[in-house]
């Protein structure tokens, strides 16, 4: 693994930067960290931080799965 790679997967991302990236609302985030379905890091009583490399780890799984769990909006409809 190169340097840069080994760099970027220790990114460390807000809550909101996790949210905006994956195009989701903040408490989406937070819900998934306290399921424990999306591991963070607390650096403190107000600072918590998700490794890149743990983000990319949890969106794997979704795409990964045959049923996504995640809803979608297909022509004006949402469905599983």
């Amino acid at each position: 693994m190169s340097t840069q790679s080994t760099h970027h997967s220790e990114e460390k991302l807000s809550v909101v930067q996790v949210a905006d990236e994956i195009g989701c609302h903040p408490n989406t985030v937070w819900n998934q960290i306290r399921a424990g379905q999306l591991k963070a890091v607390r650096f403190g009583p107000r600072v918590v931080r998700v490794k890149r490399s743990d983000l990319e780890s949890f969106l794997s799984s979704y795409h990964a799965a045959e049923h996504s769990t995640w809803l979608t909006v297909k022509d004006g409809l949402v469905g599983r």
